[in-house]
């Protein structure tokens, strides 16, 4: 298979200290771990917003067919869905 898979999803920060820098992604067999990180900002500055939507691709070759779970890792909170590779 050709292309990337899409993930979406909104991170919403505690305050306007720090800014959404990258998303990790940990796989263990079936099981996809997504780890953003929010690093403080440095000196004076602040966040424009403490929503930011992020998208994540991964590789449609790098999913053999089958199911898999995915789990966001929030500083609070995680979430978890699932979805088919066919």
């Amino acid at each position: 298979s050709t292309g990337t898979y899409a993930l979406q999803f909104t991170c919403v920060q505690p305050d306007y200290h720090t800014q959404l820098d990258s998303v990790l992604l940990l796989r263990k067999g079936q099981q996809l771990f997504l780890l953003p990180d929010f690093p403080k900002l440095t000196g004076q500055l602040l966040a424009r917003s403490k929503e930011t939507v992020v998208l994540v691709r991964i590789p449609a070759q790098s999913l053999a067919p089958g199911r898999y779970t995915v789990t966001l890792c929030g500083g609070r909170t995680a979430k978890t869905w699932e979805f088919t590779v066919r």
